[in-house]
């Protein structure tokens, strides 16, 4: 479809860019776009932004499987530490912490990957996000092992 100019009115081909006789840029008739996120609520977009991996349903199964696993490592710590190998209990609760980590920062990329590769591309907000879903359940898992130990 030829381009005409708004300028002058001169027909010029598809692959023009700007009119030969006044030198207008020729803009094509090219359809509009639809806007990425339109009719789309800003929280969720924000949500969106911020943790793509809870949308993509292949990330969101392994990281709430990873999730669960580490629940059970850390209950695994506490019921260690009750009867007295702290060692292990320490051990065991670390791992559960780092596989923790990791499925946060498959939610928070977006990609099931090494945790570095992941961490290496988060934003301020990522890392805002993963210090909060890691010092709120830390909290919460201190008062249990208090609870435990007080027994």
């Amino acid at each position: 479809m030829p381009k005409q100019c708004q300028n002058c009115g001169s027909l010029w081909g598809d692959d023009s860019r700007f009119c030969g006789d006044c030198g207008t840029p020729l803009r094509s008739a090219a359809p509009r776009r639809e806007v990425a996120g339109a009719g789309v609520p800003a929280p969720l977009l924000w949500l969106m932004d911020l943790c793509p991996g809870a949308f993509k349903p292949l990330v969101l199964i392994a990281s709430l499987a990873a999730i669960a696993f580490a629940l059970m490592a850390l209950w695994l710590a506490v019921f260690i530490l009750q009867m007295g190998a702290m060692i292990s209990a320490f051990a065991i609760g670390g791992a559960g912490v780092m596989v923790y980590w990791t499925a946060l920062g498959w939610l928070l990329y977006g990609y099931i990957c090494v945790p570095v590769e992941a961490m290496c591309e988060f934003q301020s907000k990522h890392w805002m996000a993963l210090v909060m879903a890691s010092v709120v359940p830390a909290a919460l898992f201190l008062m249990l092992m208090k609870a435990a130990a007080g027994r």
